[in-house]
């Protein structure tokens, strides 16, 4: 298992994009910008430095975050925010 410290929102997308089932993504306090959904396809940790403190928005849709893979999603500390005029599910499971 590892764990991968981010930053920034480009960091938080390589992250995930090299992230193994069971690893762990940190995330610093500040708000993380995703101009496309992250579709995740396996189990992981992402956690962040608290609710309200650590904050995942974009105005992408028809999701921001959604899991298709097996075995736990582990989401910790983060606030989602969807803020695009258009309806969307911020968390999809």
């Amino acid at each position: 298992m590892s764990t991968f410290a981010v930053t920034e929102s480009r960091g938080l997308v390589d992250a995930l994009a090299g992230a193994a089932a069971g690893d762990r993504i940190s995330l610093a306090a500040g708000n993380y910008w995703l101009d496309t959904p992250l579709d995740l396809d396996r189990a992981l940790i992402l956690a962040g430095a608290g609710l309200g403190q650590t904050c995942i928005e974009g105005e992408c849709g028809p999701f921001l975050l959604r899991y298709v893979g097996e075995g736990r999603l582990v989401l910790l500390g983060i606030h989602f925010r969807h803020t695009a005029a258009v309806p969307a599910n911020v968390v999809g499971v």
